[in-house]
């Protein structure tokens, strides 16, 4: 179980980009040895949906007792605040893949040069090697995409917002009633249109987020589909 700090211990810094589930932000820890370390804190966008607080009990439950891995967002641990629990991660400060690939990759007219293509080949053997981390543990990611990933200062990619397998059904509910087009489309067809989830379905996403590494950031297949 990763430890609960205390709340006078973390440091609000700035916002980070919001999603239709999380608010996140940049903060500073102060560590048990006087040491201080940049994290991010989480916490979900609106506690009044009892499916997303659901959701985000699930997801607690599973990163404080997940063992780390190199390919995953490190959770360093909880504290709790006015009845609320935030997670601390640890800092990419590279930000998201897809924001990576877009400024470094996204206007080369050579993207098969042994360089550009070495870069593709890592961060495709970190995600690959996340993904069945996360399948031995029971895990899955539901729509995985570049933008649900995260570079360090070493450029390692590394996983989060993933869940528990038993949950990706209702993960994939809230983002089709939210109508979010673009994080749907990285869904397995199983997923839109039956409602089920496999690890198939994860392989699915997989494969569509090695395309839009290899398109430079700039591509998704069936951008266009839109949900009836």
């Amino acid at each position: 179980m990763k430890p609960r700090f205390l709340t006078e211990n973390i440091v609000y810094e700035s916002n980070l980009p919001e999603s239709s589930k999380y608010l996140r932000w940049i903060g500073t820890l102060t560590l048990s040895n006087g040491k201080f370390e940049k994290v991010t804190v989480s916490n979900i966008k609106d506690y009044s949906k009892s499916s997303l607080r659901s959701l985000w009990k699930e997801y607690l439950d599973l990163i404080l007792t997940l063992p780390d891995h190199s390919n995953l967002v490190t959770t360093l641990g909880y504290y709790t605040n006015n009845g609320y629990t935030y997670s601390v991660h640890e800092y990419a400060s590279t930000g998201t893949l897809k924001s990576h690939l877009s400024s470094e990759y996204g206007n080369l007219s050579n993207t098969k040069s042994s360089i550009v293509q070495g870069a593709f080949l890592r961060f495709s053997n970190d995600i690959i090697n996340g993904m069945e981390y996360l399948a031995s543990k029971g895990c899955s990611h539901p729509g995985l995409q570049c933008k649900k990933v995260l570079l360090n200062v070493f450029q390692v990619s590394k996983l989060y917002d993933f869940c528990p397998s038993t949950a990706a059904v209702k993960v994939i509910e809230f983002y089709t009633e939210k109508r979010e087009v673009k994080s749907v489309t990285t869904f397995a067809p199983e997923n839109i249109f039956l409602g089920e989830h496999s690890p198939a379905s994860d392989i699915w996403s997989l494969g569509l987020t090695l395309w839009e590494i290899y398109s430079g950031g700039e591509c998704l297949p069936y951008l266009q589909v839109v949900l009836c």
